[in-house]
């Protein structure tokens, strides 16, 4: 599993989507960073992008709720967000083959 889709999974809580009044964050595959109200309004009303798409971000992921061809997570904070959009860029991505190159190298 990629650290951006373990992120996700770790920080997504459906609990944040059906609190009545609330508002809640969504992280796209993309890196796009979305507000809108929770509860029994959700998907009723407004998307709010906070940030747009990534133009360098890892495809071919899977975040935890799908929607057509793309996922996303409801997440608690924006700072939850943009852990995981960090994560989604080609540029904050870890490099998870290091290790693999380094012991070829031995």
């Amino acid at each position: 599993m990629h650290p951006a889709e373990k992120e996700a999974q770790d920080l997504h809580s459906l609990a944040y989507a059906k609190e009545d009044g609330g508002m809640v964050y969504q992280v796209w595959q993309d890196g796009e960073i979305t507000l809108q109200k929770a509860g029994s309004l959700l998907w009723q009303r407004s998307l709010h992008q906070i940030v747009p798409p990534l133009k360098n971000y890892v495809a071919g992921l899977s975040l935890p709720c799908k929607s057509g061809d793309n996922s996303y997570a409801f997440v608690g904070s924006e700072a939850d967000a943009y852990k995981v959009r960090k994560l989604l860029s080609i540029e904050g991505c870890p490099d998870i083959y290091a290790e693999i190159r380094e012991q070829r190298k031995l």
